[in-house]
């Protein structure tokens, strides 16, 4: 029986490599972005200022959002403005969903059987 992505442990496995190994949520423009919206004014920010506080592109600045938004970790306001919540852990957060996401496809590739060790 194949394993399920739930049984499936990925202790001591390679990092994904998806177009290379993930960005540490915690360096560069992400940094910069985890610190513009903990410091969001009380009526929140735009993606846009995040974008120009971080460097970052406002694609990956909404994908982050949604992902923070959707983990309880920040609140979409009206006037597509964005908040922390208080206390949470921006960047725990995001890094927390991408481990489980890599967890996710390592597992669905092993029960697809296309996980290769090597070059085919």
């Amino acid at each position: 029986m194949a394993p399920r992505a739930t049984d499936v442990s990925v202790s001591g496995a390679a990092p994904w490599s998806g177009g290379g190994p993930r960005q540490d949520p915690m360096t560069g423009s992400r940094a910069a972005f985890f610190a513009a919206l903990r410091s969001a004014p009380p009526g929140g920010i735009t993606p846009a200022s995040l974008a120009k506080a971080s460097g970052a592109g406002e694609t990956w600045i909404r994908s982050a959002l949604g992902v923070l938004c959707g983990n309880g970790a920040a609140v979409a306001m009206p006037g597509r403005l964005y908040a922390p919540v208080p206390g949470a852990d921006l960047a725990a957060v995001y890094a927390g969903v991408l481990a489980a996401a890599d967890t996710k496809v390592r597992a669905l590739l092993l029960e697809a059987g296309d996980l290769r060790c090597s070059a085919p």
